[in-house]
C-alpha cells in the first residue's frame, strides 16, 4: 500500500515515495515520511490528518498522547474477514482482487517490503479459507 495522507485543513494530498521522502502539506499542518518502507507521520492536530489507501479511501487512525504513538486501524478487508461470516467464494474473491492488485503494480513496488497490515490481511483470508470443511 502507498504511503499517502490528506490534510483536512488545506485539502493537500501527500505521498511519500521512498524511505527519506519527507513531504509536508501546503499549510504545514501534516507531514509524512518513509515511502514504502515505513509510515511516519506528523501533525499539529490529529483531526487534520487523514490516511488514504491506494484508492483514495480514508483509513481510520488513532493517536495516544500518553504513549506518543500513531496507530493505523486494521484494514477493511481484515475487519470483514474477522467480523463477518464470509463464504469460501468471498474469501477466494478477496484473494483474487489482491492478486490482481499486485499484478498491476510496477516492478519497483513489487520488490519493496510488504507491511504488516498487508500481511495480516492475507493471513486472515487464508485462515478463513483453510477453516472451511472440505
Amino acid at each position: 500500500m502507498k504511503n499517502r495522507a490528506k490534510c483536512k485543513n488545506c485539502q493537500s494530498v501527500l505521498e511519500s515515495f521512498h524511505r527519506h521522502d519527507y513531504v509536508t502539506c501546503e499549510c504545514g499542518s501534516i507531514s509524512i515520511d518513509g515511502g514504502l518502507d515505513y509510515l511516519k507521520c506528523y501533525f499539529d492536530k490529529i483531526e487534520n490528518f487523514i490516511r488514504l489507501d491506494d484508492d483514495d479511501k480514508e483509513i481510520a487512525v488513532s493517536f495516544s498522547e500518553e504513549k506518543q504513538e500513531f496507530h493505523e486501524e486494521i484494514p477493511i478487508v481484515a475487519q470483514e474477514a474477522e467480523q463477518s461470516k464470509m463464504s469460501k467464494k468471498d474469501y477466494i474473491d478477496h484473494l483474487q482482487r489482491l492478486i490482481d492488485t499486485y499484478e498491476a503494480m510496477p516492478d519497483h513496488v513489487l520488490r519493496s517490503a510488504v507491511n504488516h497490515s498487508d500481511l495480516y490481511s492475507v493471513l486472515l483470508l487464508l485462515k478463513g479459507l483453510f477453516s472451511f470443511d472440505q
